[in-house]
């Protein structure tokens, strides 16, 4: 029998998890996975975590796991280069929901676009005054995309459908996606510089941390719509503080924020003096009237959870049976 510990699951995914891995001993971890409750995992083989959860090494060391397979793309929160040295296997979820976060990104863009958000707050308030709110069509205006893995292309095809020119940056070039949805790849200088509105998919990796920086902002068009929903830290706080307060940048649309662990429950007293300077300007960011913050939940809908969910429990019983799948490490 192994012993299979889960974080992060709702009360009804355990249930659904219960019945897919029967003959398996289950436990369940309600929140994140922590150096302090990390304990409730000693005795698992296989860990199945969320993105909230943090394995540095340090918390890895306190595991004997032969297996991690996490709910989620992205896996910037596990040390690999301590699971490497553990040979523990690392799988992931690569395709739970290309078109969720995409459509998500969109509606960052849909609302500022048509200022949705700030209309409908007046309106709550009994003010049917329309023009404080007129807003800009999309129909030939530019879209840099910056990665055009699943879900750039995934954006970039909706966005064709409200006719906008679209431009796209990648260090590796998708020639035959290109020619299909009628997309031209372009150097990082001229998308800042063509774009008005740069929507941000690459992974979080050291080449991609802030490709959106304060040498970034005199290259900007002016009143470019920013959209994140990648990770954090690959667009510089302090660098989107300052274009908007310059008036370089119009607007923002944000999923991710560079100090989101802080806002997750890591006190802010253990933070350093630079990651606490960060913790206050994205504090300064979500006050900004033309800065639109959602809590990390572009994969959340139905249908993406089942996908996670349902993708996961195949990587645990392919690494189970000797043939682990969509290995990251």
């Amino acid at each position: 029998m192994v012993n299979i510990v889960f974080a992060e699951l709702e009360p009804w995914a355990q249930d659904y998890v219960k019945k897919k891995l029967k003959g398996h001993l289950l436990s369940f971890i309600d929140g994140p996975i922590t150096e302090k409750n990390v304990s409730l995992a000693k005795n698992a083989d296989v860990l199945c975590p969320f993105t909230w959860s943090k394995l540095p090494a340090k918390v890895i060391q306190k595991l004997k796991v032969q297996c991690i397979a996490t709910m989620s793309t992205g896996f910037d929160h596990i040390d690999l280069k301590e699971t490497k040295k553990r040979n523990i296997n690392v799988s992931n979820v690569p395709a739970y929901g290309f078109n969720t976060v995409a459509q998500h990104a969109l509606a960052h863009i849909l609302n500022i676009s048509k200022k949705y958000y700030d209309s409908v707050e007046s309106t709550k308030r009994g003010d049917f005054n329309p023009w404080p709110y007129r807003g800009f069509d999309l129909k030939d205006k530019t879209l840099g995309v910056l990665g055009t893995g699943k879900i750039g292309l995934a954006l970039i095809e909706m966005a064709k459908g409200f006719e906008m020119n679209v431009i796209a940056f990648d260090v590796i070039k998708n020639h035959s996606a290109a020619k299909k949805l009628r997309f031209k790849y372009v150097s990082l200088d001229s998308l800042f510089k063509r774009s008005d509105v740069i929507s941000i998919h690459v992974p979080l990796f050291p080449s991609t941390k802030h490709i959106i920086n304060k040498k970034s902002l005199s290259k900007l068009k002016k009143g470019v719509v920013i959209v994140n929903t990648s990770r954090g830290p690959v667009l510089s706080s302090e660098a989107l503080y300052e274009g908007l307060n310059r008036g370089i940048i119009g607007a923002a649309g944000l999923d991710v924020l560079e100090s989101e662990k802080t806002f997750r429950g890591h006190k802010v007293k253990e933070l350093s003096p630079a990651e606490r300077k960060i913790h206050l300007i994205d504090h300064e960011l979500m006050r900004m009237p033309n800065v639109y913050v959602t809590p990390h939940s572009a994969f959340n809908t139905n249908e993406a959870i089942m996908r996670i969910i349902d993708t996961t429990i195949d990587n645990v019983n392919a690494f189970l049976k000797g043939k682990p799948t969509n290995v990251v490490s």
